[in-house]
Parts: structure tokens; C-alpha cells; sequence
């Protein structure tokens, strides 16, 4: 068994089909690589809602930043609203 079925652990931006997965450009080629990862427990999937690479530049860099929207419920609400 690998690292994460081991820790019983999902790469959430599996779970979200996107056009583009590329988080690193080769500087080279020009060709996207999905290096960058969002690792969860597998019982936390049903907390989000969406995952993928984020090519907004707040400084210069050759990655992207990988984002996910995250479920959040105040206790007793019952309603969960995104963040």
C-alpha cells in the first residue's frame, strides 16, 4: 500500500474535474505538471466543494497556487455556507 491509502488520505483536486490541472510550468517546454497537491482525510471530503490550480501571480514564480473552497457550518445552524 502507498503513503496515502495508508493514512486513508485523497488529493482533493482528484475529486474536481478542471480544463487545466497544471501547477508548475516547465520553464523549458512550456509544458504544465500537476506537482502541487491539497492532501485530506477521506472522511473530510464531503467538506469541500471545489479544488484546482489557481494561476493568479502574487509574486513571480513558475507554480501556481492550488485552492479549494471549504464548507463552513456554525454549530446548530444546519446550513453551510462557502467560504
Amino acid at each position: 500500500l502507498g503513503f496515502m491509502d495508508t493514512h486513508e488520505l485523497a488529493s482533493l483536486a482528484t475529486f474536481y474535474p478542471k480544463k487545466h490541472y497544471a501547477t508548475w510550468i516547465d520553464p523549458r517546454s512550456s509544458n504544465g505538471h500537476m506537482n502541487d497537491h491539497i492532501l485530506i482525510s477521506r472522511v473530510d471530503l464531503t467538506r469541500f466543494s471545489d479544488c484546482g490550480s489557481r494561476p493568479c501571480m502574487l509574486f513571480e514564480s513558475d507554480h501556481h497556487l492550488v485552492g479549494c473552497k471549504l464548507r463552513v457550518t456554525e454549530l446548530g445552524a444546519g446550513e453551510a455556507a462557502e467560504v
